[in-house]
């Protein structure tokens, strides 16, 4: 809520995803366009892409992010494809991911939070 989305667009526990993110006030019918997997303090975010592959059998979206509290992924849905765009880590804020220079960093992944 603090990146302006209003609470009627978020809903927490959403078939089984952590916190699923609508472009319009939630319903039962739709889908939503973000979802954002949360794991433990420090927990490594490795198997984020397979978890990102299974949340698409489940709901329609392009947007995943993953996170452990410090560090965040944003993967994004391309021709039927999860492709990681974007790398954020809160104790080392850079433009792009330290080793994978296509990969965007924190004004990449903070633009794409926002509603």
């Amino acid at each position: 809520m603090a990146l302006g989305w209003p609470e009627q667009r978020l809903k927490i526990e959403w078939k089984g995803l952590d916190i699923a993110f609508f472009q319009e006030n939630y319903g039962e019918d739709k889908n939503p366009i973000m979802i954002l997997e949360s794991k433990k303090l420090g927990d490594p975010l490795r198997r984020a892409l397979e978890q990102a592959e299974a949340y698409s059998e489940k709901v329609n979206c392009t947007k995943l992010v993953a996170s452990n509290g410090l560090r965040y992924l944003l993967f994004i849905k391309e021709k039927g494809n999860w492709v990681l765009k974007a790398y954020l880590d809160l104790s080392k804020l850079a433009i792009r991911h330290p080793y994978m220079t296509e990969v965007g960093g924190a004004p990449q992944l903070l633009t794409q939070l926002l509603p």
